[in-house]
């Protein structure tokens, strides 16, 4: 095989790799928040809350790769919910509909894609209806 043979065959499996990465990356996640709250709360688990752009192109999404490959970020995906909702998506907070992002729980992200943890480990913790 030549060296440029080598190299491409070389390209192709980096660039393989790189989708099945990612692809895992985003199996794992759930899309509704709803579900993803009702899964923390019975499971007894913290939930990862992952507020993005309306359109994410997920097979480039750097956290999600990041979250997928780094070992020593692997044991915050496999022990949490984790959940990724759209910045726009919207619930119901006090009889209110809301944008989610809005929520006093979740300011400090400034209405911005981030991350944010709900902790759901301890039965006996106060949480805020949403």
């Amino acid at each position: 095989m030549t060296l440029r043979a080598s190299a491409a065959v070389w390209t192709l499996m980096v660039a393989y790799a790189s989708c099945v990465v990612a692809e895992d990356a985003t199996s794992q996640w759930l899309d509704s928040y709803s579900a993803a709250m009702q899964q923390a709360k019975q499971s007894g688990r913290q939930m990862l809350v992952y507020f993005h752009q309306d359109k994410p192109a997920w097979k480039q999404d750097k956290l999600l790769q990041k979250l997928a490959s780094d070992k020593d970020l692997r044991p915050l995906v496999e022990k949490n919910v984790l959940v990724r909702v759209p910045l726009s998506v919207q619930a119901r907070v006090g009889g209110k509909e809301i944008q989610l992002v809005e929520h006093s729980s979740f300011a400090e992200l400034q209405r911005q894609p981030g991350l944010a943890i709900i902790d759901f480990t301890n039965p006996r913790a106060r949480t805020t209806a949403m």
